[in-house]
């Protein structure tokens, strides 16, 4: 190849690249896309809405929660008296009462000590043995029957007050030492040797013999066989 077409390859070459060149600085310069920042913190929650009551239009009548009421507590009366029967007389006049006590019959209990008492006292205001009727100004005594006492005996005018009493009896050989205590606290009550009648009022006595005790019941009117 000679020198003059070599130097027209190269002006060819020249050429092309110089157009190269003038095209890529005629073409308009592209927009750059703008890339968001990157989030630091996660997004914050929506806000609540506490939702607000509505007031009642004027007038209205708002209803309110009904009341149980509590139930009532059952009528209680007094306990009745067990110890004796208050039995009017028609043919009696004035202010006084009596007291009555009298064991069941065909017995005899001779050495049973009866006393009356104010309430609280120690002192007695009257008593006997054995059977008794005892006349008392109206009012509400304590009455001891073989040292077993009675709480809350009532005399009212012209009425017989009856004691419920009854009889224990005890069969036992002359040289037998029998004792009668309180059920309730083992207080001595009364005693003696040998087969005895004891006068006492209704109620749960123990039989001491020989060192043993038994509980026994006495019934108004009644004789207790031990």
């Amino acid at each position: 190849m000679n020198r003059r077409v070599r130097a027209m390859i190269v002006m060819l070459l020249l050429s092309v690249v110089g157009m190269s060149w003038s095209c890529r600085r005629n073409e308009p310069p592209k927009p750059k896309t703008a890339t968001p920042p990157a989030s630091t913190s996660a997004a914050a929650p929506a806000p609540t809405q506490t939702p607000t009551a509505t007031p009642a239009p004027v007038g209205a009548v708002t209803p309110t929660a009904a009341v149980t009421p509590a139930p009532a507590a059952p009528a209680t009366s007094p306990p009745p008296t067990d110890c004796c029967d208050v039995v009017a007389d028609p043919e009696r006049k004035g202010r006084l009462g009596r007291l009555v006590v009298k064991f069941p019959d065909g017995t005899a209990p001779g050495n049973t000590r009866i006393d009356v008492y104010r309430p609280g006292e120690l002192t007695s205001l009257t008593g006997g043995y054995g059977n008794q009727i005892l006349d008392l100004m109206p009012g509400t005594y304590e009455v001891e029957i073989s040292r077993k006492r009675i709480l809350g005996v009532k005399v009212e005018p012209a009425h017989d007050t009856r004691v419920r009493v009854g009889v224990l009896r005890v069969t036992a050989l002359a040289n037998t030492r029998v004792d009668l205590l309180d059920a309730s606290d083992q207080r001595a009550l009364t005693g003696g040797f040998g087969t005895q009648e004891f006068g006492l009022p209704v109620g749960r006595v123990q039989v001491k013999v020989a060192g043993q005790t038994e509980t026994v019941t006495i019934v108004a009117g009644q004789v207790t066989e031990f």
